[in-house]
C-alpha cells in the first residue's frame, strides 16, 4: 500500500467521530509501513464550493477550448481528482447528516465524478473510468441501523456505493460506527468496536 489519500469530511474539527477514526487508521497504516505516503484533504474546515453554471460550462468545455476563467474555474476539480486518482488507497471520513451525508461531501463527489475524467458515456451506457482504486468509508451514526426500517434511511452508504461504483471502484469497505448519540457509554462502545476494526485493516493491508 505505498500511497493514501484521507478525505475529512466533518464540518467538526473537535470532537468529530470520524476524524478521530481515521486519524487512528491513519497513524496505524504508517507505523506498519514507515514507506507509506499518505496525502490529506480537509472538507469540513474547507468545503469546495458547490457547482454553479459557471463552473459546469467548464466541465463541459472541451480542454484545448477552455478560457482563463473557465480554467480557474475547474482548478480545484482537477486538484481534487489529481489527488483521489494519485492514491493506491482512498479512505472518506464521513459523518451522517439527516441520513445522508454533509454538503460539503457530496460537492466534494460533484467535483470529482466527471465526464471524460473519471467516466466516459458510451454508446452502450456509461463506463467508469477508474481501476483499481480501493476505498475504505469511515461512517459515524447517531443511532444504529440494523433494523429493516432504519436501513431503510440510510442514503449514506447506498449513495457512496453507486456514485464510486458508478465511476469504476467496486473494491468499497464501510466501517459504520452507530450508536454515537445514545449515551456517552454507547458512543465510546461504537469508537473502540470501529478502531479494532479498523486495526484489523491496517495490519491485512500491511501484509
Amino acid at each position: 500500500m505505498p500511497s493514501m489519500h484521507i478525505v475529512d469530511a466533518s464540518p467538526n474539527p473537535y470532537t468529530s467521530v470520524t476524524r478521530e477514526l481515521t486519524q487512528a487508521f491513519a497513524q496505524e497504516a504508517e507505523a506498519l509501513d514507515p514507506a507509506l505516503s499518505v496525502t490529506r484533504r480537509d472538507l469540513g474546515t474547507n468545503p469546495p464550493p458547490h457547482l454553479d453554471i459557471g463552473t459546469i460550462g467548464a466541465f463541459f468545455t472541451p480542454p484545448d477550448q477552455l478560457t482563463p476563467d473557465q480554467v480557474q474555474m475547474s482548478a480545484l476539480s482537477m486538484d481534487l481528482i489529481g489527488e483521489f486518482l494519485g492514491a493506491d488507497l482512498v479512505v472518506f471520513g464521513v459523518p451522517m447528516h439527516n441520513f445522508g451525508m454533509p454538503s460539503g461531501f457530496k460537492a466534494y463527489v460533484d467535483h470529482v465524478v466527471r465526464p471524460g475524467l473519471t467516466f466516459q458515456l458510451t454508446e452502450t451506457g456509461p463506463r467508469g473510468l477508474v481501476e483499481d482504486k480501493r476505498l475504505i468509508v469511515v461512517t459515524a451514526r447517531g443511532g444504529y441501523y440494523v433494523s429493516d426500517e432504519m436501513r431503510a434511511l440510510d442514503n449514506q452508504e447506498s449513495y457512496i456505493r453507486a456514485i464510486f461504483g458508478f465511476i469504476g471502484i467496486d473494491d468499497i469497505l464501510f466501517v459504520n460506527c452507530e450508536g454515537c448519540d445514545i449515551d456517552p457509554e454507547a458512543r465510546q462502545a461504537a469508537i473502540t468496536s470501529s478502531k479494532t476494526r479498523l486495526s484489523e485493516v491496517a495490519q491485512q493491508l500491511a501484509a
